[in-house]
């Protein structure tokens, strides 16, 4: 709080609205620089259902604390409302996607950009390397899905302590010539990927609404996951993509192999895709600022 409070009086900074991503550390300063200079605090929560219900099951009265005394709670899905509605009454939804950044491209072009091969059917997956992320049931599907789907390929971008386990997992699994790791990928080459695929694939055990889904239908690549988080709120029809049972290896290769099999409607992918831009979310935001600023923009 001192460099905060350091940089706003060396740099002469006046303001009306305080934006916190992610209850801590942020949110908690920025409702905490809030009050002091009088001015409104919203708090976006980032976090992931596990990390959201281990902050309100923790003794840290400052998580509490910062949800009763935020102006107003921003989520990245609607099934976690209710929750927030004990602690704020000002709670609202976003998600989305930056189209500039993720737009349909030719596939046979978007491999040769990323050097992948283009006459194999592939499935991505994107996400942090670790256990709640679900890749290790991904890579267990796998090992019956080149037998069911020959020359499929399975590309993992992301890094994290789980990589290690999981190239062992791959090893064992004699699977090193269908999964690879693409390591950590830039955000701006990210849509390559997506439009390389003809599949996107998230596993994960726990999310808040993760922004790896909108990406891939902005590039028309249908989606298979979980539904956690607000997934199903945003997959609400096998248009759009299929459901898996968490922690369900078996189900998802089920659902990937009906994926790769599908004959999906990229227009339609893309037209539903538009309604998740940050365009949007910044219109919600926009909205909530209105709700919390006096109608004169006084404090």
């Amino acid at each position: 709080m001192k460099g905060v409070e350091r940089a706003i009086k060396d740099g002469h900074l006046r303001f009306d609205v305080v934006l916190g991503y992610f209850t801590w550390p942020a949110g908690y300063a920025a409702v905490r620089v809030g009050k002091l200079h009088n001015s409104f605090a919203i708090v976006v929560l980032g976090e992931d259902q596990d990390w959201l219900a281990e902050m309100r099951r923790s003794e840290d009265g400052r998580f509490e604390w910062t949800w009763r005394n935020a102006s107003a709670l921003v989520r990245n899905n609607n099934v976690d409302l209710p929750v927030l509605r004990q602690y704020n009454r000002v709670v609202s939804a976003i998600g989305g996607f930056d189209p500039s950044l993720f737009f349909p491209m030719d596939r046979d072009e978007a491999r040769r950009f990323v050097g992948l091969p283009g006459e194999r059917p592939m499935v991505f997956a994107l996400g942090t390397l670790e256990a709640r992320k679900g890749f290790q049931f991904l890579v267990e599907a796998m090992a019956d899905l080149v037998r069911a789907t020959p020359g499929i390929l399975c590309v993992i971008g992301g890094d994290g302590r789980l990589r290690g386990d999981l190239e062992r997992q791959v090893k064992r699994a004699g699977l090193r010539e269908s999964v690879l790791f693409a390591g950590k990928i830039p955000h701006e080459r990210a849509r390559y990927y997506y439009n390389a695929a003809n599949v996107f694939v998230l596993p994960s055990l726990a999310e808040g609404n993760p922004n790896v889904m909108f990406e891939a239908l902005a590039c028309g690549t249908p989606f298979v996951g979980t539904p956690v988080g607000g997934v199903a709120e945003v997959i609400r029809s096998e248009d759009y993509g299929l459901l898996v049972r968490p922690a369900d290896a078996e189900d998802l290769k089920t659902k990937i192999a009906l994926a790769l099999s599908k004959s999906w409607n990229r227009d339609e992918l893309l037209r539903y895709a538009q309604q998740f831009t940050l365009s949007r979310k910044a219109e919600t935001i926009l909205s909530l600022f209105q709700d919390v600023l006096p109608s004169d923009g006084a404090n």
